[in-house]
């Protein structure tokens, strides 16, 4: 089932309202298969580029920001939702003594 932008959002132009939304809300006129898919695919496409570029970025913030928080030899620190676990990695260097 598509999604029509003006039957949920209104038409901005005519000033017709949104499309009521009943108990099921939004969610029940997506295809979750179908967006998890796009999702996947589009993630997939740029997994190469991002392991490629981030990691120089990440390496060179990744001390100052592990600094500010106070992290250092038996500290332990939540990475949530921090990429693909640079920065854990580094936190847990810094945790083990390994800030070199």
């Amino acid at each position: 089932m598509s999604l029509d932008r003006r039957r949920c959002w209104g038409d901005a132009l005519t000033h017709k309202p949104p499309l009521r939304l009943g108990e099921e809300g939004l969610a029940a006129m997506i295809d979750a298969d179908a967006f998890n898919a796009f999702e996947a695919a589009g993630w997939n496409a740029r997994a190469l580029e991002y392991d490629h570029y981030w990691p120089a970025l990440t390496r060179r913030l990744s001390d100052p920001l592990l600094d500010a928080v106070g992290a250092g030899h038996g500290t332990r620190v939540v990475d949530v939702a921090c990429g693909p676990g640079y920065l854990a990695g580094r936190g847990r260097a810094w945790r083990d003594g390994r800030r070199g």
